[in-house]
């Protein structure tokens, strides 16, 4: 224990020693020329040697007087000549340090005569195309970034950097221009080196400084930030904020259906803005609308799929002065509905199943004719290795032989193609655990009709099958059981149509890319007659094009958003954000530099890099130290004048 506290006392030691040594090296800009003049600090030290061998002789009568002359007098004379000639020394010492104009390193301890390594961030989200002065606020970012540049030398290490936001359809790896994203890009550029300086140019939204910041204070302890807003002031500014598209499953000749959310980000009052849906250059629909400062409204549009295929369009904001809408880029958003024409169907039976119900629905769509009805490409599989040509399978009384077709029954659905599985009436379904989070419980005898007592038409599944109409159990058609396998669920599974008394009839489960929808009775009338129920057509229809849709519409149907929504909001962060954002990142050495001051740049830049002049504290010490001297020569000599 005496052993680690001697340890410990000498590891003390040792750190207020290394300390001691920083804090010398940290006054080392001092010119040595002018600290010549150091040794005039002598001076009173030799006048107050040379007052000490003098000897003043005393006239006096008696001895008697002497007694009147008390030992402690004499000492006080002689302490406070001491300070007196301490005083005088120091007055000197800290006249010559304010010549010599002596500097504290900056924090990262790197001089302005050494190569530095530095990162520069350009903003070039949406929000810096705002014009200011006819200028883009993108241009004025560049014109400073090539200013900051200028500012280092060739042997210098910089790295510009663009932080943008996505755009729909780009693929190129982009960040926001917050402040978390771009400390962790800095950290990423370190490539194990010191940054010595990062620079931000940035209109310095205040979306991207007011969520939580992490703390970097161990990765930039010794860099200097400086944060260069370009920006003067806040603009006003309306966005088409989202689109919702209400249309779950577009169909040929049917309407679809969006919502679109246009916000006034501005503090005007905004009046017959117009809002229309356009596909190419015809307008399909638009609305005029009024906003508040600050309000979003929610419009809606419905356009006719008139082809297969891809069906593009916008939605857009129209109408607005650039006052009122200084951002164009979040006045448009795009979509693009795919409406699938053919779906390739698979068909797995085994040999004491019937697929006649099923194939006979195919087989009245297709042969209808109608221009743009959906072709309903059915066949049956040669097993479950060929089911990779088809956009969706149904399994009718048909169980993988082992787990390596299970395996690929999965693989199938997560590429985003379906299953639809119809028992027998001997079926095990145990490969169902290993689909999803669906399973048979056992087959129980019926032996009687029931109702159909919740269908979940809010589902995308059942989409125009009921047309809105009021679905309970007096409007669908009972089910006569004979018998029916119970179904549980769990996680993303749940029953889609259930009979009153009865496990449910169809569920659905979305575990995987693809979905997953397995019937309790089977595909033929052995086990009930829903085969031949009057939604049973529409629910085959509309279960091969659900299905299959996900993985049909992969890379056509998309609603493509043109900005980041939070960019269209151009208020700024303050002073007092910027810093208590700064503080939370255990970011310690920076500057806020607004547009009017940037100009100022190189002369604050190359102060920080030599470090924090000292002169103007050496000037006030000189003044209170010759305030101190005045003081002491009158507590020393009385009233006399001069000096000794």
């Amino acid at each position: 224990m005496c052993i680690l506290k001697v340890i410990k006392i000498n590891v003390v030691k040792q750190c207020k020693i290394v300390n001691i040594c920083i804090f010398i090296r940290d006054l080392s800009y001092i010119n040595p020329y002018i600290l010549v003049a150091l040794a005039a600090a002598a001076i009173p030290v030799i006048i107050h040697l040379l007052n000490l061998q003098k000897v003043e002789k005393i006239e006096f009568s008696s001895l008697m007087l002497l007694k009147e002359i008390q030992k402690s007098r004499f000492r006080k004379i002689r302490v406070r000549q001491f300070l007196l000639m301490l005083v005088r020394t120091l007055i000197i010492v800290f006249l010559v340090l304010a010549f010599a104009d002596p500097y504290i390193k900056n924090m990262s301890g790197r001089g302005a005569d050494l190569r530095k390594n530095a990162v520069i961030f350009i903003d070039s989200s949406y929000s810096m195309n705002v014009y200011q002065d006819t200028v883009p606020l993108i241009r004025t970012a560049s014109n400073v970034s090539d200013y900051v540049n200028s500012l280092f030398s060739t042997s210098d290490r910089v790295k510009n950097i663009y932080t943008r936001v996505s755009t729909g359809g780009d693929g190129n790896m982009k960040f926001k221009p917050d402040i978390n994203s771009i400390l962790a890009a800095a950290v990423e550029k370190k490539d194990g080196e010191r940054i010595d300086e990062i620079f931000i140019i940035s209109d310095f939204q205040s979306v991207n400084f007011n969520r939580p910041a992490r703390d970097y204070s161990d990765e930039f302890s010794d860099t200097y930030f400086y944060l260069l807003n370009v920006s003067d002031k806040v603009y006003a500014n309306v966005s088409v904020n989202n689109v919702y598209k209400e249309t779950g499953i577009p169909g040929p000749g049917r309407k679809i259906k969006l919502k679109a959310a246009v916000k006034n980000e501005g503090s005007n009052y905004l009046q017959d803005a117009r809002v229309a849906l356009k596909s190419g250059d015809e307008v399909k629909s638009e609305i005029f609308i009024n906003l508040n400062p600050g309000e979003r409204k929610t419009v809606d549009f419905e356009f006719t799929a008139e082809k297969g295929g891809n069906n593009e369009g916008f939605i857009v904001v129209e109408g607005l002065n650039q006052y009122d809408n200084a951002l164009r880029e979040d006045d448009k958003f795009l979509f693009n509905a795919f409406i699938p024409e053919k779906i390739k169907i698979g068909i797995l039976k085994s040999p004491e199943s019937d697929s006649k119900y099923i194939t006979s629905v195919f087989d009245a769509v297709n042969g209808t004719g109608k221009e743009g009805s959906i072709i309903f490409d059915y066949s049956y599989a040669g097993g479950v290795s060929s089911i990779d040509l088809y956009d969706v399978v149904f399994l009718i009384g048909y169980e993988p032989a082992d787990n390596n077709e299970t395996d690929k029954l999965r693989e199938f659905l997560n590429t985003g193609k379906g299953i639809f599985v119809f028992p027998d009436e001997n079926y095990n379904g145990s490969f169902l655990t290993r689909l999803g989070s669906v399973s048979f419980t056992g087959k129980k005898i019926i032996g009687r009709t029931e109702k159909i007592s919740e269908v979940k038409t809010y589902e995308p599944f059942f989409e125009g099958i009921f047309k809105g109409m009021q679905v309970n159990e007096n409007t669908v058609p009972p089910v006569r059981f004979s018998s029916q396998y119970g179904i549980t669920g769990s996680g993303n599974s749940y029953p889609l149509i259930s009979a009153a008394n009865l496990a449910p009839l169809i569920y659905l489960d979305r575990s995987n890319f693809g979905m997953l929808v397995v019937s309790s009775v089977s595909a033929d009338v052995k086990m009930s007659d829903f085969p031949v129920n009057e939604i049973f057509s529409p629910l085959i229809l509309r279960s091969a094009v659900y299905l299959s849709y996900t993985a049909l519409a992969s890379g056509h149907f998309r609603e493509v958003m043109n900005h980041d929504t939070l960019e269209s909001n151009t208020a700024r962060a303050d002073r007092k954000e910027l810093t208590e954002v700064l503080n939370q990142c255990g970011v310690k050495n920076y500057e806020i530099v607004e547009k009017d001051d940037i100009g100022n740049l190189r002369n604050l830049v190359e102060g920080n890099r030599k470090g924090r002049s000292l002169w103007m504290y050496s000037v006030i010490i000189v003044i209170l130290l010759v305030i101190t001297e005045m003081i002491l020569v009158k507590k020393v000599y009385g009233n006399k004048d001069g000096f000794i």
